[in-house]
């Protein structure tokens, strides 16, 4: 059977990947796997010095706050299942830098694609930011679905 992952963030874009990632997975028959990364999490988790008073993180509430953002990232996902209607899609939350982990998951999860989508960044912003959308695709041994997004521009009156 072909797997399709479908790589979901926070942002508005979300919903027209999954969709047209989910349309992909009906016409083929593929078994689905959303999928979120919690990234930068072990910035929280690494010892840092004391400086102006400060004394550092408390270890324990940190992994505690990192849980509750992985907690958050299964709900969601769970949310995007529900408004999909397929009790048979998987999820998963894993943790770490975007594009590696992401590319690693799905590869081992046996994905024969994996759909994503752009934020419609400026050039600029990809240069100040980086780009994962570019990094998945200069690393990728799988197929790639890319679904571009625009901005949608806001009216200020």
């Amino acid at each position: 059977m072909k797997k399709i992952c479908i790589a979901l963030d926070y942002s508005l874009t979300s919903k027209k990947v999954v969709e047209t990632g989910y349309e992909y997975a009906k016409a083929l028959g593929a078994k689905v796997l959303l999928v979120h990364v919690v990234s930068d999490a072990g910035y929280y988790m690494t010892a840092h010095d004391s400086m102006m008073g400060y004394e550092g993180f408390n270890t324990v509430t940190n992994m505690h706050v990192i849980e509750e953002l992985k907690e958050t990232s299964r709900n969601y996902l769970n949310t995007v299942v529900s408004h999909l209607g397929d009790d048979s899609i998987e999820t998963a939350v894993i943790e770490g830098e975007v594009s590696s982990v992401l590319l690693e998951h799905a590869t081992s999860w046996g994905a024969h694609l994996l759909v994503l989508g752009t934020h419609g960044r400026g050039f600029l912003e990809n240069i100040l930011m980086g780009n994962t959308a570019v990094n998945i695709i200069k690393h990728a041994e799988i197929p790639l679905l890319i679904v571009p997004v625009k901005k949608e521009k806001k009216e200020y009156k």
